[in-house]
């Protein structure tokens, strides 16, 4: 049996991210040194296969927009962050790389080769895994701290499922699971990602039916799993004290926990800098090690108000190219009725919400598995 060096690579790559994803929410949790190290290695590990593959391919890659573009991003990125004295090791690597070498992998791949088939089992299998190993942050989060948000793993995990796993009875029940899972966490975010997320992948399921008949028929079945799912969502909330209901209806009030003071302390670092540094930008992650908005080191929790910081108006402006890239191109998906529409239409939801509210272009976390579906479905 001859094994194909690019295929392997695609295989090893795809387990990689599962093992990022466990690792991740293990450390977020134990916050022991050996986790640390173990994450490290595993971001580390995608990097590293990526540019395997890309010398692998070098004399088959054809010159397009989208990785030119990805690549734009990196170059640029090392550049500011090395000027600006914030090329900062191995953080730079782990999280400003692994997502757009994914991309790029799987965009190049899926364009000339049928991904494996053993995905769809490795889809099941990581999904269960990270569902198990989210439980221990969702009931202790008062002593996982940031623990929480590795819980979102979950739902990116789901778009993998919906994926390339595809059926109607296994999507239903992770749905309800990942849904439940997500309520636990009591994050606003959360559950309108979920909430928003899995309408818009049954809302396209719908639309790709060709007989009204069936159309009626999915919907209402549709409806009352909706219905089923709502109901024991609401029991939950009433019966744990979770108060998400109640945090949902305060968003305006507290300023989405205090995020619209947050961006109004980034964005007025950003009025006072020079005009090179509001051109250019102030190198990885300076709203995290430099701004340090109210004396804690975190993120702007917007992802285009902490690019425009970090990386001023020429990397907002790439980010920007990217993301209408991305839409546009989910448009004609739908438009020609492409089964990958479904789950395409979900990480849509999940980067539009997660990008204005939290951590996304900024981190290789919740966005790597992403890139995955991304890099396959551009190429349609």
């Amino acid at each position: 049996m001859t094994v194909k060096p690019r295929k392997l690579c695609i295989t090893l790559l795809y387990i990689y991210i599962y093992i990022c994803a466990l690792t991740y929410i293990r450390w977020s949790y134990v916050h022991t040194p050996i986790s640390q190290r173990i994450y490290i290695a595993t971001q580390l590990s995608i990097v590293l296969i990526c540019l395997i593959y890309i010398v692998l391919s070098s004399k088959v890659f054809r010159v397009r927009f989208l990785p030119i573009l990805l690549g734009g991003m990196m170059l640029y990125e090392i550049i500011i962050s090395a000027v600006r004295g914030l090329f900062v090791t191995p953080n730079f690597f782990m999280d400003a790389l692994p997502w757009p070498l994914v991309l790029i992998v799987f965009y190049h791949y899926s364009n000339r080769e049928q991904l494996p088939s053993c995905f769809k089992g490795i889809s099941i299998t990581g999904l269960i895994l990270v569902c198990i190993l989210s439980l221990p942050n969702i009931f202790m989060r008062e002593l996982s701290g940031t623990g929480i948000f590795a819980t979102y793993y979950c739902i990116s995990m789901l778009a993998m499922v919906y994926f390339f796993v595809n059926d109607n009875k296994v999507c239903g029940v992770f749905s309800a699971l990942v849904g439940i899972l997500m309520v636990l966490t009591a994050k606003r975010g959360a559950v309108i990602v979920i909430a928003l997320g899995v309408g818009m992948y049954y809302l396209l399921r719908i639309q790709q039916e060709e007989q009204d008949i069936k159309r009626i028929r999915k919907m209402s079945g549709y409806i009352i799993s909706i219905m089923v799912i709502a109901l024991v969502g609401i029991y939950l909330i009433n019966s744990l004290n979770l108060n998400i209901l109640d945090r949902l209806l305060s968003m305006t009030d507290d300023g989405g926990s205090g995020r619209t003071r947050i961006w109004e302390s980034v964005l007025d670092f950003y009025n006072n800098s020079t005009r090179r540094e509001q051109l250019f930008g102030n190198g990885f992650h300076a709203v995290y090690y430099r701004v340090r908005p109210f004396g804690i080191s975190r993120y702007a929790h917007n992802s285009y108000i902490e690019t425009l910081y970090d990386y001023g108006i020429v990397g907002t402006a790439l980010l920007l190219m990217f993301v209408l890239f991305l839409l546009f191109k989910f448009i004609k998906i739908v438009r020609k009725k492409n089964k990958a529409a479904p789950a395409m239409g979900f990480t849509i939801i999940i980067m539009l919400v997660l990008s204005l509210v939290s951590y996304f272009f900024e981190q290789s976390v919740m966005i790597t598995p992403l890139c995955v579906i991304w890099g396959v479905c551009l190429n349609k």
